[in-house]
């Protein structure tokens, strides 16, 4: 219906966005080849402008990651920074301010995709940057940082950068009711768990339900 309803107005910003999270939702279910193609034909539409392509682009890379397609990932990552080299966020349209434009957005989500294929040194300093300027609403997304910083730093044997962050990850859980923290809660039990982090991993899967 969302769908439906921006591809009949006059924001293809909007249409592009809304694509963008129906393929996210997509790959979720595990439908990532559909997922991907999604995005490819919301980039097909020259009047989406640079920031929102950025952000495409982002989310593309990140899927491709997810799939094993490295060279593809690194593409849309480069994409993704030329496009937002050229973004004006003074014209974007006021959800789009609010969303792309948001301090942090695009350090979380090109982290999120420097993470899906392993480039941790560039996934950290964006995630490093993205809670830096996270405001207090956007508590999921900066436990979506956290979580893969914590993996990160586990995985560098950082064990108290790592420790603090999954600490407050979890701490935040209480207040956060959404399907994909409760995955990311999961996934850092399971890498709590392989570090032997044994309490903490239970105290993450129990808040995971």
């Amino acid at each position: 219906m969302a769908l439906n309803t921006a591809a009949h107005g006059d924001d293809p910003n909007l249409r592009a966005h809304i694509m963008l999270n129906l393929s996210t939702l997509t790959f979720e279910q595990g439908r990532r080849e559909d997922a991907i193609a999604l995005l490819r034909l919301a980039l097909g539409d020259e009047r989406v402008d640079p920031a929102e392509r950025a952000n495409l682009h982002a989310v593309c890379a990140r899927h491709c990651g997810g799939v094993g397609d490295r060279q593809a990932a690194l593409r849309h990552l480069g994409l993704a920074e030329a496009a937002l080299a050229q973004a004006d966020p003074t014209a974007a349209a006021g959800w789009a301010r609010r969303v792309t434009g948001a301090p942090g957005h695009f350090d979380q989500v090109l982290g999120m995709a420097q993470f899906a294929i392993n480039d941790h040194d560039a996934a950290a300093r964006r995630f490093d940057a993205a809670l830096a300027a996270l405001g207090p609403d956007r508590a999921r997304t900066e436990a979506r940082c956290r979580t893969r910083a914590a993996i990160i730093a586990w995985r560098r044997g950082d064990d108290a950068v790592a420790s603090g962050h999954a600490e407050r990850v979890l701490h935040a859980a209480a207040d956060i009711r959404s399907t994909r923290t409760r995955a990311d809660l999961a996934l850092l039990a399971d890498a709590a768990v392989a570090v032997e982090h044994v309490d903490l991993g239970h105290a993450l899967r129990a808040a995971a339900g």
